[in-house]
């Protein structure tokens, strides 16, 4: 579990249990923090976790099983994200005007989240090396952010050398004209080929419309003859009962015959 889970479990289980909280301790909450305490305490916080993110990175890169070192590399820089959005928080909080607060604790504190910024940039996390240079702060990007304004004879003036040929923007033109010539005639290749698939396909449809019709006459054909052959089958088995039962009478009478002539 990284330090950041753990932080935040301890945030539920505080509001979880908080209604068993007593009156003096609910209103020691609800009481408003002067500025320098609250400074001083979330810089300490910030501080006491910067010091355990540099032990873990000591632990890990004495560690020599990567998956392990891969796992904690990944609380490390989660740990780091934390770090930076409190840190917006502490400068806004070390910004405010208080009573009591002077020029000079403001510059210590402005000295202070600087340097806890960049020890926060130089923890170690398997991406970083730690030598890095440190993000800037919201406050001095502001600083240096510079909005530059035309005059008014600046206005609608336009520089002609700005917008002549160079050897490189020649070069860059004739490439591009003579890619554009061979993708032409790449194209029209392709259109002159899918031009004769398709003539190809509608020969194809003709001469299988013919055929079809070719196909069909002579199933037609064989229809007809099947039909013939079981005609003349069934002719024949009439013709071959009918010669049976004239071969069998003679011999009946013939029997009968000798019989008689013996009594």
């Amino acid at each position: 579990m990284s330090i950041h889970d753990v932080l935040l479990r301890c945030e539920a289980l505080v509001d979880r249990y908080e209604k068993y909280s007593s009156d003096e301790d609910k209103n020691k909450k609800n009481k408003k923090v002067p500025a320098s305490n609250e400074f001083e305490e979330l810089y300490q916080n910030m501080e006491d976790t910067v010091d355990l993110l540099y032990t873990k990175a000591e632990e890990s890169a004495a560690e020599t099983n990567r998956a392990v070192t891969a796992q904690a590399n990944a609380e490390i820089r989660r740990g780091k994200t934390v770090l930076r959005t409190d840190l917006a928080k502490l400068v806004k909080i070390a910004k405010k005007q208080t009573k009591g607060i002077t020029e000079e604790h403001l510059l210590d504190r402005t000295e202070r989240v600087a340097e806890l910024e960049e020890r926060i940039e130089k923890i170690p996390d398997g991406v970083s090396l730690g030598g890095s240079k440190p993000h800037k702060s919201q406050a001095a990007e502001l600083a240096q952010i510079k909005i530059e304004t035309l005059r008014e004879d600046q206005i609608g003036s336009v520089d002609p050398s700005h917008y002549k040929h160079t050897e490189e923007t020649r070069a860059f033109e004739k490439e591009f004209e003579l890619a554009k010539k061979r993708q032409d005639a790449d194209l029209k290749d392709i259109s002159r080929g899918l031009n004769t698939l398709g003539q190809l396909g509608r020969a194809m449809d003709n001469e299988l419309g013919k055929q079809e019709t070719l196909i069909q006459a002579i199933d037609d054909k064989v229809d007809r003859g099947n039909q013939d052959l079981r005609n003349v089958n069934v002719q024949l088995k009439a013709a071959i009962h009918s010669a049976e039962r004239h071969q069998t009478k003679p011999s009946a009478r013939s029997t009968r015959r000798h019989l008689s002539l013996k009594l």
